[in-house]
Formats: structure tokens, C-alpha cells, sequence
């Protein structure tokens, strides 16, 4: 992600970029879906190598907020899988090992490289930015 195109926010600009020292991904890990603000929980539900990259699935968990901070940057959530929750798909990207969203081609199947949004694996977070 970049910040200011990709992002606009710093901390899921870094979250983007923090893949030193990561786990290894594997079904049922808990990731964070980055957006331009906002952060969702999710669950890698599936692994997979396809011409020698690594790809990720990732569905939506439900996240229900238990904190009573209103309008606030301070909020809690706890987490459940959601079977209807949204799909995103990522690739890991050399040199630096970066992961980057994919698409599925409809007509192909392959996948090719775009749509928004990043993924930081081994942690679910969420949060809603009420500035918007």
C-alpha cells in the first residue's frame, strides 16, 4: 500500500509493510484487512502456491464492538467467523516480500495484480474511523 494513494492512514501504511519476522500463513491465522482507514478482522481460510508465489485467502470475520466509547479511537471488539463474510485474495510480492491484493480475472481465472487495500497476517484487528 502506498500512503497517500493506498492509504491514509500511517499505521495501516506501516501495518502494510511489517512482513520482517512474520509467521508463516496458515488456515485459520487471524489477519487484518488494511483499507484507506478503517481495519477488519479476518481468517486466512486458505494457502497456496501457484508459479512459485504464495497466496492467501482471506475472509471477513464479523467483529462486535464490546467497548462503550462511542465516537472514539479506543474501541474493542471480539471476533467470530462470518461464512458469508467478504472474500480478498493476496499475493506475496518480492523483492521485500510485501503482500499485495489480487483480483481474479473472470475470463481467465488468473490472477492479476490491483484493487485496494492490504493484509497484515498473525493478528485480527479491527477499527472504524469515524473522521469520515
Amino acid at each position: 500500500m502506498k500512503l497517500g494513494s493506498g492509504t491514509g492512514s500511517l499505521m495501516n501504511h506501516l501495518d502494510s509493510r511489517a512482513v520482517r519476522g512474520e509467521p508463516a500463513p496458515y488456515v485459520g491465522m487471524g489477519a487484518t484487512l488494511l483499507s484507506w482507514s478503517d481495519r477488519h478482522a479476518g481468517t486466512i481460510v486458505e494457502t497456496f502456491t501457484k508459479n512459485g508465489s504464495l497466496y492467501i485467502k482471506v475472509q471477513e470475520d464479523k467483529a462486535i464492538r464490546v467497548d462503550k466509547n462511542g465516537m472514539s479511537e479506543s474501541q474493542s471488539y471480539e471476533y467470530m467467523a462470518d461464512l458469508n463474510g467478504s472474500i480478498s485474495y493476496f499475493r506475496k510480492t518480492e523483492p521485500y516480500g510485501f503482500w499485495k491484493k489480487v483480483i481474479i480475472n473472470p475470463k481467465t481465472g488468473r490472477f492479476n495484480l490491483g484493487g485496494c487495500g492490504g493484509v497484515k497476517i498473525g493478528v485480527r484487528d479491527e477499527y472504524y474511523d469515524f473522521s469520515f
